[in-house]
């Protein structure tokens, strides 16, 4: 019984441990991506203003993930902080579902099709 316990036990935790380590096993984050990225999402909130440093943050992000463009249009030309905190909690498991993903800088952001009429004065 006790060779049975001690043939048992190691494999019982090396199962386990496998399906807790596999994701950190087999992830690539991106490091200077993950800097980037956060960068970005806290240069939109320190600077709720539209000028040209918030603009291209919201560029960069909407090349990977959504940005709620529509609820910027306004008088006041903010973005509004509900729709803030909305696409960031997007932008956020975005990163989380899309981070073993090597995921990689592009060398230019285009302002995407259907957010270029925000972007023309």
């Amino acid at each position: 019984m006790k060779k049975i316990l001690l043939i048992l036990l190691p494999i019982i935790f090396s199962g386990s441990s496998c399906k807790s380590g596999k994701n950190s096993i087999h992830c690539i984050e991106n490091k200077k991506f993950k800097k980037e990225f956060f960068m970005r999402i806290n240069i939109v909130e320190q600077n709720l203003h539209q000028d040209s440093l918030f603009q291209s943050s919201l560029i960069f992000l909407s090349n990977y993930a959504p940005v709620s463009f529509y609820e910027m249009m306004n008088y006041a030309r903010i973005y509004p902080l509900h729709a803030l905190e909305r696409d960031k909690k997007v932008w956020i498991i975005w990163y989380e579902d899309n981070k073993c993903k090597n995921l990689k800088l592009k060398e230019s952001y285009p302002i995407p099709e259907q957010y270029k009429e925000f972007f023309e004065y």
